[in-house]
């Protein structure tokens, strides 16, 4: 049997309707939050946002 395993999820928590990015590699209060904002009558999540970016090789 193969079996892949992650130390990474996004998982949804309807309780508080937010989706929690849970990384087993960082205590659990720091896992990140991401709850739903209402913009112009539709619900959205903000994955992501403000929490990485992407790194480049500069060019000369």
């Amino acid at each position: 049997m193969n079996a892949v395993t992650t130390d990474e999820k996004l998982v949804y928590d309807e309780a508080t309707d937010s989706f929690i990015y849970q990384d087993s590699n960082y205590p659990e209060e720091e896992w990140a939050k991401f709850d739903a904002t209402v913009i112009e009558g539709k619900k959205i999540y903000s994955i992501g946002g403000w929490s990485w970016c992407w790194s480049a090789e500069e060019i000369e």
